[in-house]
């Protein structure tokens, strides 16, 4: 009786997790309450191991991974979807984790496949010319250029982008058709004197209140645009098109002595 009560003890101290009679066999006795919390425990645990491998649907690292940047997701809503689980998983799993940043780095690689779908690559050439401009193809994968034109970041690494070999304006192949300032080289070529006579003082009104390259509306008030006014030419321009670069102006020089930069 003895080696019996000391084995009923034993077994009811420690319970095998894995072995599904034991623990139905302790619910039967008079003190469940540890068997069950074990139980309970351990349940619940493979529950949240389970939910955890639903959850990442493949976003998880595991031995049977893909490695980074190869994704199965071909379709555009499928991509979508992948990278709103990302969204969610980054703030579901704890801050500065391992896995957190894991799944950052595959929701950039997510995002940057979206993007090559949205705009496919297409054969342009190597040199355009457009209003007195050269453009020139350019194959540097920067991403600390901007964009003249829409005033931008080129993300080099997945955006074609032109440099025009003369003023070297910058600007996306999809902005190209969108330029109407002249290559200012060309026009140097052309006139290549300088303006002494210092610019008139007009108003705004005289543009219609608009931009003098553009035409995009502009007010003094900087509503909707600010209007921009270059001393060298008296013109008023839009914060796009002119970027409140400074530099000598020679009529104010020879006029007026002055050799603080100005506005042109």
């Amino acid at each position: 009786m003895e080696y019996n009560e000391r084995l009923a003890r034993f077994r009811q101290g420690h319970v095998n997790p894995f072995d599904r009679r034991e623990i139905d066999s302790s619910t039967e006795g008079k003190d469940p309450p540890k068997h069950g919390v074990r139980s309970e425990i351990f349940s619940s645990e493979s529950k949240t191991q389970r939910s955890d491998r639903a959850m990442d649907l493949g976003l998880a690292e595991d031995h049977f991974s893909q490695p980074v940047g190869s994704f199965v997701a071909s379709d555009v809503d499928q991509l979508k979807q992948a990278i709103a689980e990302c969204k969610r998983l980054i703030l579901e799993l704890p801050e500065h984790s391992e896995k957190q940043k894991d799944t950052v780095i595959k929701l950039i690689h997510l995002r940057l496949k979206l993007q090559e779908l949205k705009d496919p690559e297409e054969d342009e050439p190597n040199l355009q010319v457009l209003l007195e401009h050269r453009f020139s193809k350019e194959k540097s994968k920067s991403v600390k250029q901007m964009c003249d034109k829409c005033s931008t970041i080129i993300w080099g690494l997945i955006q074609t982008w032109y440099t025009c070999t003369g003023c070297y304006y910058r600007c996306h192949s999809k902005c190209m058709n969108l330029i109407n300032k002249p290559c200012v080289k060309s026009k140097v070529s052309h006139q290549s004197e300088y303006e002494l006579s210092i610019c008139s003082e007009v108003g705004l009104d005289k543009q219609d209140y608009r931009c003098a390259e553009c035409w995009t509306p502009i007010s003094l008030r900087g509503v909707p645009n600010e209007a921009r006014q270059c001393d060298y030419t008296g013109q008023y321009y839009c914060s796009s098109c002119h970027w409140n670069d400074t530099a000598i102006i020679p009529s104010r020089v020879i006029h007026n002595w002055e050799f603080e930069p100005q506005c042109w």
